[in-house]
């Protein structure tokens, strides 16, 4: 047989390819660590000419690797007893998890675009393994995470010490307008990914002139779409009304954008509300009028969270996402 390092210095074959990545992706289906020699490979062979050519399944098999890595790293980690620590361990590193699993699942999704047969049998194995290292992972951490916050649950409702959905307008808003801005925006993108959002971050910080922070809440529960809305809105009291089951902020109902609206004027008169999809269509001196007096404009995005409603479920998540 030939040996690897032979394959790795030949470029004129596209079988060469087609049989690494099997033998790899192989590999890494039975378990077997050889994340440091697959990354090698694909630092070598994703940028010549058949490499190119198979960028999909090079990217596949690179999330892949990195997916086992944390698994193999984190094997004892979902020990934490206190609510606070756990939620600081997502924070700042189990997230990771996720975007390891999102960007596995859009480059397998490529690769079923364009199949190529010599593959296929070793992609959707690849496939069935990362499956199951991410739900290990999801069952794991979630458990974690509801023994640690179960009696604060049961007890209040929320772990103290997190900050939480329903303090987000008292916590944020008034302080950044004391602070000399001249008005807020908050972009309320609903069901955003945590791991999403701190790529977003990145970003921000990389393509523009600002500063961008990533924080997080505790949300709300039900942790259903009109419960969140509502609650990200100035309010003394949320409640449920029994006849329709509409929500309601100190009295006045929220399931609208225009609802909303009158929700934030009833703390700041100079507030608007808006759906993303109705700014895109607005022109520029539109655009202009609605926020010239305004202080609080609340833009509501839900790309992501129609996505996910969708009959693809998962795979539209993830294009929406990116």
């Amino acid at each position: 047989g030939v040996s690897r390092e032979a394959l790795l210095r030949t470029d004129v074959l596209p079988c060469v390819d087609e049989v690494l990545l099997s033998n790899l992706m192989g590999q890494l289906t039975q378990g077997l660590d050889c994340c440091d020699e697959a990354s090698r490979v694909v630092a070598q062979r994703r940028s010549t000419v058949f490499g190119e050519r198979l960028a999909p399944y090079y990217d596949a098999l690179s999330a892949a690797v990195e997916a086992q890595r944390f698994h193999r790293a984190h094997a004892g980690a979902y020990h934490l007893a206190s609510a606070v620590d756990v939620w600081k361990a997502y924070t700042s590193e189990w997230y990771v998890m996720d975007t390891h699993y999102r960007r596995f699942c859009c480059a397998f999704e490529e690769c079923l675009v364009d199949a190529n047969p010599s593959l296929e049998d070793a992609t959707k194995g690849l496939a069935d393994y990362v499956d199951g290292i991410y739900a290990d992972f999801l069952t794991r951490s979630n458990e974690c995470w509801a023994n640690a916050a179960e009696a604060a649950w049961a007890q209040t409702g929320w772990v103290e010490g997190i900050p939480r959905q329903r303090r987000f307008y008292d916590d944020v808003i008034p302080s950044e307008l004391a602070g000399g801005a001249k008005r807020v925006v908050v972009a309320v993108s609903d069901a955003l990914r945590y791991e999403v959002a701190s790529e977003l971050c990145d970003r921000l910080e990389r393509e523009t002139k600002g500063n961008a922070e990533l924080g997080a809440m505790q949300g709300t529960f039900p942790s259903t779409t009109p419960f969140g809305m509502a609650a990200l809105l100035p309010h003394a009291r949320m409640q449920l009304r029994e006849e329709d089951l509409a929500v309601l902020v100190d009295g006045m109902p929220a399931a609208t954008t225009s609802e909303r609206e009158a929700v934030l004027r009833q703390r700041n008169p100079k507030s608007r509300a808006i759906k993303y999809v109705d700014l895109q269509r607005m022109k520029r001196a539109e655009r202009k009028a609605l926020a010239e007096d305004a202080q609080v404009i609340y833009v509501y995005h839900n790309a992501v969270d129609a996505a996910g409603e969708g009959a693809h479920g998962e795979r539209e998540v993830f294009e929406a996402c990116e």
